[in-house]
């Protein structure tokens, strides 16, 4: 994957687990949701070398992707109605992955 932003290789492995995460938990294709991340994220160093670049390790991949995929989560209307079942769906799967154990990244 070829991220907009600069990573190391822990970084750059996270970065990917949060676009499979789009993938897993909403459905979103692996480039719309690498285009989504390098648009969210354009531009930040996420390396050793700057302070800072931990920052995205205090979340889940999960948490991520929900964020990414609805930046306005809690405007009004109809939309927080189709968010909502949106993000039903996905803690329901994340309730399969965790009774099968598989992307146990997705909730610890």
């Amino acid at each position: 994957m070829q991220f907009s932003f600069k990573t190391d290789e822990e970084s750059h492995a996270f970065c990917g687990r949060v676009v499979q995460a789009m993938e897993l938990l909403f459905d979103i294709p692996i480039a719309e949701g690498v285009a989504l991340l390098n648009e969210h994220w354009h531009g930040q160093d996420f390396t050793e070398v700057n302070p800072h670049g931990w920052l995205i390790h205090h979340e889940t991949e999960a948490y991520w992707a929900s964020c990414i995929v609805n930046p306005h989560p809690y405007v009004e209307g109809e939309p927080t109605q189709h968010w909502q079942t949106v993000e039903d769906e996905a803690e329901r799967r994340i309730g399969q992955f965790r009774a099968s154990h598989t992307h146990d990244w997705l909730y610890y």
